[in-house]
Parts: C-alpha cells; structure tokens; sequence
C-alpha cells in the first residue's frame, strides 16, 4: 500500500470504514486512548489516559508516522469496529447476537463488571457499520 501522508491515511481509513481517533484531525484532545500530533517537524505517537499523556514515539517525517500507524489500525480491534450497543440486561445481549446471527454480521463484544452489575458491549467491523444502522440506534443506549 502506498499511503504517505496523513490525508492520504485519513482517506483510506474513510473508505474502508475505519474508526478514526488517531489522527490530528479526528481527535479530541481530551480522548482517552492513543493519537498522533504534530510538534514543530516532529510527529508523536503517544497514549493518553485520564489526562495524562505519555509519547510513546517518534518520528522525523509524516511518512515514518503514516506508516507506522498505518500497520497498527490495521491490527487494532477497536481501529477495525465500531460500537453497536451498550446495555446491562441479559436478555438483551441474547437479542442483539440474535440479529448479527440472522444477518451473517461478524462481530466481538466484552464486559464490564462494575459494582452492582455487568455492561455488555457490541462491535461490528469496519463497514458492517452501515448494516446495523437501526440495531445501533435501538441498542446503543439502554432504555
């Protein structure tokens, strides 16, 4: 692949439904997670987390950046997905499987265990996105 540029990233990331935190202009600086940004003619790598950042690396020119990150969203499950839904109900998550089953969607989900009760999350990859349209707003947020 002949991606050297964040633009370039940025357009193929667009194209094959890539869930964008990661560069520049996709990010918020408040985000938990990891991110790119540009510092004089330097560009970091760096991880950030409750308000603490942390560079991880660096690189001298945009194209050392661009492929570097490049390689890791193509490995990076949450790069690769999207959230579907959220809930905490049992039945629910036996609902949601239900309709990824029926449509032949490719998924991956967790839990989160917090004090009194379990969260069920629900990720679809890259463009099956835009097959669960009405699944993401019936599910994303427990009613």
């Amino acid at each position: 692949m002949s991606i050297s540029t964040i633009i370039e990233l940025e357009d193929w990331m667009v194209e094959n439904c890539m869930n964008n935190k990661i560069t520049p202009g996709n990010r918020f600086e408040t985000d938990d997670g990891v991110g790119l940004e540009k510092y004089g003619n330097l560009y970091i790598w760096y991880h950030s987390e409750r308000g603490e950042k942390e560079n991880l690396n660096y690189f001298n020119t945009e194209k050392e950046a661009v492929e570097f990150i490049y390689e890791y969203v193509r490995k990076d499950k949450y790069a690769n997905s999207h959230l579907v839904g959220n809930f905490k109900d049992q039945n629910l998550k036996n609902e949601i499987i239900a309709e990824f089953t029926n449509r032949n969607i490719k998924y991956w989900n967790d839990e989160i265990s917090y004090l009194s009760f379990n969260l069920y999350r629900f990720f679809v990859y890259r463009c099956d996105i835009e097959k669960v349209a009405d699944l993401k707003e019936k599910y994303l947020m427990e009613k």
